[in-house]
């Protein structure tokens, strides 16, 4: 009984040296998690990007007070970055917003990417990512009221969507132009042109292949 009590207490001990060296380790490099909101999910050319973002220490989750300034940038297409601010971050809790001029940041997909300095040493994994799509201007305000289905046919995922288009007093917009674009991130699902009816309303199919499921 005393020799397997002795045994035992001699195998905690690398254990608990281990423990204790993470602890330590952690204490001196703690991982900040970062999390983004936005006001809304797309924007127009001309529109303001307005956002607050939440700074906290990964492992229990509270307000991080290791970084005081944080860096939000918009990266286009090609990864090249567009725009930058930087904003304060107090008490763990950060707010701003982003002109979006029509010269300066045209139509097109674009990474909206936010991180402190003291992230950047965890790699690119670490960083905020979040994409974002910006529209051209349109000449006047539109509301769209849209219905998605899945279905199966020919063996084939396809997504069936009805949208009806009209302006602010509900009037329909009938017989117009239009270029749809459905996108999952900066990937292109479909593109095409359409005519809305003459109750505003217009109707599309189209495959999705099953890795965007």
């Amino acid at each position: 009984m005393i020799f397997s009590g002795l045994c035992a207490k001699a195998q905690e001990t690398p254990v608990n040296t281990l423990i204790n060296s993470l602890n330590s380790l952690r204490n001196k490099l703690p991982i900040e998690k970062l999390y983004l909101q936005t006001d809304k999910p797309y924007y127009n050319s001309g529109d303001t990007m307005r956002f607050k973002t939440y700074l906290l220490n990964a492992d229990f989750l509270t307000p991080s007070t290791r970084s005081g300034l944080l860096y939000v940038e918009l990266d286009d297409a090609a990864n090249k970055m567009v725009k930058r601010i930087m904003v304060p971050v107090v008490s763990g809790v950060s707010w701003g917003d982003i002109a979006l001029d029509e010269k300066e940041i045209p139509e097109g997909s674009y990474t909206l990417r936010a991180y402190t300095n003291w992230m950047r040493n965890f790699g690119e994994d670490y960083v905020f990512k979040k994409a974002v799509y910006i529209s051209p201007i349109s000449g006047s305000p539109t509301l769209v009221a849209a219905n998605f289905k899945l279905d199966t046919i020919g063996g084939k995922n396809q997504v069936q969507a009805s949208l009806r288009f009209t302006k602010l007093d509900k009037d329909p917009i009938r017989l117009k132009d239009m270029q749809l674009k459905v996108m999952n991130g900066k990937h292109n699902l479909f593109k095409d042109k359409a005519s809305t009816g003459m109750d505003g309303t217009m109707q599309i199919d189209f495959d999705l292949a099953d890795k965007q499921l």
